[in-house]
């Protein structure tokens, strides 16, 4: 889940997980090529279930209940829902979770749990742009939360014809900067079809459930509970060079916590040529950054034979 930049006149929008399919394509291009002794059991993602193909199937109870508010410890929740199927042996301390942005916190909220309650082991965390913020932009974030429902009030949602819905998508912020190869996964599946509809096409994530899940106080809580488990599992920090999502104060405030949390923080990176929707704007950088992280840990751990990684 993301949303645009809340300083400009950008729009808000989601990125459901199709959009990633072109990062997980290079990194496996570039393991095979430069660490091809560093093995990738299996990938999973974890969509958010008021967002894409999950919007559409759980569309009453989310219109029921969760119209004005999807929180992100909801979807941590979801997260933990699945860790704990038995679907993932969360003993193993070769999985490695990755989140971005508002997916970022709800991992946090997830590992907290999990951790506390099911024994989870000493895991790494990868998240790319989280949003890392404390009381200090209180105001800022909540100011956010405004502008993205505002915004996505005027949005356009339906259309004649999946090119006249490309059309639209493909002229507004971000968009507009997303790598080819991501905006063939949007044109796939970011709209559904409802043949005989005047507009036939729509998008899967209402915009209204966009602004459900811009859950300010979310991503203030999960901060600290961050900080407490940074000690305790390797946390890398994959960050975007361009800064086109918050205010300069939200900025500034993520940089701090950073630098002072540094010395229990395994790594931070910065994904050239990208965005706050970095694995949208440029999935080789994004690819690059999580492989080095991969081949930092594997060799860490080589000599205990942990050489895979569940992702």
């Amino acid at each position: 889940m993301a949303v645009s930049n809340g300083a400009s006149s950008n729009v808000p929008f989601c990125t459901d997980i199709e959009s990633y399919y072109p990062t997980i394509k290079h990194l496996f291009a570039l393991k095979n090529g430069r660490a091809p002794s560093t093995r990738i059991g299996s990938i999973w993602l974890v969509e958010a279930a008021n967002h894409g193909d999950s919007a559409l199937l759980n569309e009453k109870t989310l219109k029921d209940h969760f119209s004005m508010f999807f929180p992100f410890r909801n979807y941590g929740l979801g997260i933990v829902t699945f860790m704990t199927s038995g679907l993932v042996d969360t003993s193993d301390p070769r999985l490695v979770n990755i989140g971005h942005c508002g997916g970022s916190t709800a991992l946090i909220f997830a590992l907290d749990i999990l951790l506390r309650s099911y024994g989870l082991n000493s895991t790494t965390v990868v998240l790319i742009e989280p949003a890392l913020f404390d009381r200090r932009v209180s105001s800022g974030c909540h100011g956010m939360a405004k502008r993205v429902r505002n915004a996505n009030n005027k949005r356009e949602r339906a259309w004649k014809a999946l090119d006249d819905a490309m059309a639209y998508t493909s002229k507004k912020s971000p968009w507009n900067t997303w790598h080819p190869d991501v905006m063939e996964c949007v044109r796939r599946e970011f709209f559904k079809v409802t043949p005989g509809e005047i507009t036939p096409v729509s998008v899967k994530t209402p915009p209204e459930q966009e602004s459900a899940i811009f859950d300010a106080e979310g991503c203030m809580e999960s901060t600290p509970i961050l900080l407490s488990l940074a000690p305790l599992m390797p946390v890398n920090i994959v960050l975007a060079e361009r800064h086109n999502m918050w205010t300069q104060d939200m900025y500034e405030n993520i940089a701090d916590i950073i630098t002072n949390s540094r010395p229990n923080i395994a790594s931070v990176r910065v994904v050239p040529k990208a965005g706050h929707c970095a694995a949208q704007d440029n999935p080789l950088g994004v690819s690059t950054a999580l492989l080095d992280i991969l081949s930092e840990t594997h060799t860490r751990r080589q000599s205990a034979g942990l050489v895979s990684y569940r992702l």
